[in-house]
């Protein structure tokens, strides 16, 4: 009866070792694991700082696309009429001198 229990001591002993070796092969892991979650949320968040500055700039480069749009516009607008009002003041000189020949 001592020896089967010295024997199943043993055994527990040796079931023990190697459940230990287990846990900490387990724990070398989890450490290697929480180590690349840690940099993936550092990258993560340098992403994130690197999209909002790109969204900030996206928005400032649309605007100044914006701006121009409206000066072109304006300028074009302005052109087209200073170009009616000489070729309207051309058809009137062309009348009046018309007018003065006959």
């Amino acid at each position: 009866e001592l020896a089967t229990t010295r024997e199943a001591l043993f055994e527990l002993d040796d079931k023990a070792a190697k459940l230990r070796g287990k846990q900490r092969d387990t724990d070398a892991i989890n450490t290697r694991l929480r180590a690349k979650v840690k940099q993936a949320k550092e990258k993560i968040a340098g992403l994130r700082k690197e999209n909002a500055s790109l969204h900030k700039e996206l928005a400032e480069l649309e605007e100044r696309v914006d701006e121009h749009e409206q000066e072109s516009s304006f300028e074009y607008t302005m052109a087209t009429r200073r170009g009616s009002e000489k070729r309207d003041r051309g058809q009137l000189s062309i009348k009046d001198a018309s007018s003065e020949a006959q």
